[in-house]
């Protein structure tokens, strides 16, 4: 093992993207994880959209659509906009 610290830290990171340790979870874990971080992020999302509405008054933020996968914010579709 080096003694230098970016060679230690490479060395760690090696060590666990080889998967020599266990998993630190078991399956139910990490399902109820994922779906705690999933409700998380919705909560946080709707609060921030919200405040967003209320501080502009523009509906886009009470209509705007999330694209899944793509991580980019799109508009809703004008027939399903009032006014």
């Amino acid at each position: 093992m080096s003694s230098h610290p970016e060679g230690r830290s490479c060395s760690e990171l090696g060590r666990v993207l080889t998967l020599n340790d266990p998993p630190a979870w078991g399956a139910a874990e990490f399902v109820h994880f994922v779906v705690v971080v999933n409700l998380a992020v919705g909560a946080c999302t709707f609060v921030t959209m919200y405040f967003l509405y209320i501080v502009t008054r523009s509906q886009f933020y009470l209509f705007a659509k999330f694209s899944v996968g793509r991580c980019r914010l799109t508009k809703a579709d004008p027939r399903l906009t009032p006014g």
